[in-house]
């Protein structure tokens, strides 16, 4: 029961993963900027998330969530940790131009294309690891010119000569 953080208004970390929540209204006004909601059985972000836009970073890891459009709110967001969730990457909000990091690690990705290419604008680090699936081509991140960190360890398709070259990176 998370109704007695409604009188902390200065609260602006708060983590409550590896906990089954089921009313997530007392977030939904709050000023929080950090939010962890790691393994919380999550299946949907409505009704869930700040209304005012404050997160700059957001675990989501290992719930069931698919869509992802909530976090259209969230423009001030630059850490999404979405680690072992069924993404549809068709559904990823417009509007996230201040993500810099962004750990899709066991997430369906199936080319590297499904990710949304304004990300490669403000994406410095990016990890991609075990996605489970055939990925094998990763010539859509040559629009990722901000990356300085990029994993994608464990997808054992990957045609290296679809690589791309970018400045200044680090291959994990």
């Amino acid at each position: 029961d998370l109704s007695e953080l409604v009188d902390l208004t200065r609260l602006k970390t708060l983590s409550v993963g590896y906990n089954s929540i089921e009313d997530f209204t007392p977030l939904v006004g709050s000023a929080l900027e950090s939010l962890d909601l790691t393994e919380a059985g999550l299946t949907s972000l409505y009704g869930i998330l700040p209304t005012n836009g404050s997160l700059t970073m957001l675990e989501l890891r290992f719930n069931s969530i698919i869509d992802l459009r909530p976090l259209s709110s969230q423009a001030r967001l630059e850490t999404l940790g979405l680690q072992g969730n069924p993404i549809d990457w068709a559904l990823f909000p417009n509007g996230l131009a201040s993500l810099a990091t962004l750990q899709a690690n066991g997430t369906g990705i199936e080319i590297a294309s499904d990710l949304p290419l304004y990300l490669g604008a403000t994406l410095t680090s990016l990890d991609i690891s075990y996605q489970h699936t055939e990925l094998s081509d990763l010539s859509a991140l040559q629009a990722f010119q901000k990356l300085e960190n990029l994993s994608f360890s464990g997808n054992s398709d990957i045609d290296w000569s679809s690589a791309p070259e970018l400045p200044e990176e680090s291959w994990l």
